[in-house]
């Protein structure tokens, strides 16, 4: 996902996007949710605070929230479904 820094490249402060979320690491099992800020592991990773529902259809939802890494998260018009 390609959001601008803040200068000290840190943290990136971002306006909330809809973004797809694999909290289990199976694109096939994406989430829909909202990405709210980012910033950077103490790896030098990023990671996303993002909001999430996980469930739906015969399976209660409930709804998420913490920070993932980037690798989990992509807006949404990144994923094909």
């Amino acid at each position: 996902m390609n959001i601008t820094g803040d200068a000290t490249t840190n943290r990136g402060h971002m306006v909330p996007r809809h973004v797809w979320v694999a909290p289990t690491g199976q694109w096939h099992e994406k989430c829909p949710g909202f990405a709210w800020d980012r910033r950077r592991d103490e790896n030098g990773f990023w990671e996303y605070l993002v909001s999430y529902v996980t469930g739906g259809g015969n399976v209660r939802p409930q709804q998420r929230a913490g920070w993932m890494s980037a690798a989990l998260v992509r807006l949404v018009d990144e994923v094909k479904s």
